[in-house]
């Protein structure tokens, strides 16, 4: 089976932003862990989490319609 131009595109992107957004949120977190507790970071932190989720989602939405 050949993978379309879209579908690698998207799944590149949504990959790239698991990765990042995973970075950012454990970076998050360490701040925040070592005694920066502000609401502010704790609102970035549930932030980076739900993008974190959302492209998860995006990323097994555009592996099952490859698959079809």
């Amino acid at each position: 089976m050949e993978l379309s131009t879209p579908a690698i595109i998207g799944i590149t992107f949504d990959t790239l932003n698991i990765v990042m957004h995973g970075m950012g949120t454990w970076l998050l977190v360490c701040t925040y862990m070592r005694g920066q507790k502000s609401p502010q970071r704790l609102y970035l932190i549930n932030l980076a989490l739900a993008e974190l989720i959302r492209n998860v989602v995006w990323l097994s939405w555009d592996s099952v319609l490859v698959d079809c």
